[in-house]
């Protein structure tokens, strides 16, 4: 799939952006052991937290390939600040869809200007990868209205987020037929956020949980009903698989220019470090398999962005692009010798960071499990 005109500008946007704001913002994040919010805001007020949010409600309009290769530049500087903001930019577009729902719609436009930041909630403390496990409740009142009850855990931005897309048991506990999606308001009461201690190398994620006791959703709040709930998550975690190989990307990429530049400039033996054949040839063993694996992204890109099924070549995407950066972050870390390990190395968080994506959307294992699965062989 070729980007428009449009994409195309915007993903250059996203580089200089990610060049100019998010290196030194990751930065100050590990230092600091924090979120960045002002990273945060200056990114939604660029358009990124509204890149498939239709025109018409304040957003750019533009298509999932598109999301997913500017993911991909984000990550580039910062594994941990493209998850965030994608998930403020995945909860507008949720939200934002349901025109009809005037308490969702009045959360979207304060996203989109980078005023607030937004999270799904899925996994709990007791509940990752094995989704129909949850056990946060949600019980039908007579007046239409529900009551929420439960933990979630290991969510991004939830340190920050004012809105938050919360998926609860209205059933029997591992019934997935009776999961829906509720919208959380962070300001109501009922709703505490649980400590976070972030995770080292992606601070910048705001990661987090929240605790639910009692609290009030009214009728308006149910933004996916039981029945729906689950079917439509499987569907979007597709799209989030791919993105997540997108961003494995970056990083790989990232380190290859680093490399690139370390070796032209260190002299070694009377001359630079790029004259030597081994050193050559490890930067461009990595610059084949980069090349096989963007292939192969860009292809799943152009399909989710058709519509077309995706659960075989989604998992088989994550499963390459974490290969190739648990293989090659840590080599291209070790073509710079010891300054790859400085304070304002990139390898800190890239190292963190192609750990953090094994996690994110279903592990290694599942990745594997589903292309066996879905393969036909």
């Amino acid at each position: 799939m070729t980007l428009t005109a449009a994409e195309q500008a915007l993903v250059a946007k996203a580089r200089a952006f990610a060049d100019d704001v998010l290196v030194p913002a990751a930065e100050a994040c590990e230092r600091e052991r924090r979120a960045d919010l002002d990273a945060l805001r200056l990114a939604a007020e660029a358009g990124f937290a509204g890149i498939q949010v239709p025109e018409a409600l304040g957003g750019l309009g533009l298509s999932f390939a598109c999301k997913s290769e500017i993911a991909e530049q984000f990550a580039r500087a910062c594994f941990g600040f493209s998850m965030a903001i994608l998930n403020t930019h995945n909860t507008a577009w949720r939200l934002a869809r349901l025109t009809d729902n005037p308490l969702a719609q009045s959360r979207v436009a304060p996203m989109l200007r980078g005023e607030a930041t937004g999270c799904a909630a899925l996994t709990e403390p007791g509940a990752g990868s094995d989704f129909a496990a949850i056990r946060t409740t949600a019980r039908l009142r007579d007046d239409g209205s529900w009551v929420l009850n439960g933990e979630k855990a290991w969510i991004t931005n939830a340190q920050h987020a004012s809105t938050s897309i919360c998926f609860a048991q209205t059933g029997e506990i591992g019934d997935a037929a009776g999961i829906a999606a509720f919208l959380v308001q962070a300001e109501k009461p009922g709703f505490a956020r649980v400590e976070g201690s972030g995770s080292w190398g992606i601070f910048a994620n705001g990661l987090g949980g929240y605790r639910l006791e009692n609290y009030e959703a009214p009728p308006e709040a149910v933004i996916s009903q039981p029945g729906t709930a689950f079917k439509q998550i499987l569907t979007e975690i597709n799209g989030a698989r791919i993105y997540v190989a997108a961003m494995c990307l970056g990083m790989v990429d990232a380190g290859l220019d680093s490399a690139a530049a370390y070796g032209r400039s260190r002299p070694l033996f009377g001359a630079a470090l790029e004259a030597k054949q081994g050193w050559r040839w490890r930067l461009a063993a990595a610059e084949a398999e980069l090349a096989a694996a963007r292939a192969l992204v860009r292809k799943a890109e152009a399909a989710h962005s058709a519509g077309e099924d995706t659960q075989l070549i989604a998992a088989q995407a994550k499963y390459v692009g974490i290969q190739l950066a648990n293989r090659w972050v840590p080599e291209l870390l070790h073509a710079h010798g010891a300054s790859g390990l400085g304070e304002r190395s990139m390898f800190a968080r890239h190292m963190a960071g192609m750990q953090a994506a094994s996690f994110a959307d279903g592990s290694t294992e599942i990745m594997l499990e589903r292309i066996g699965r879905l393969s036909g062989r």
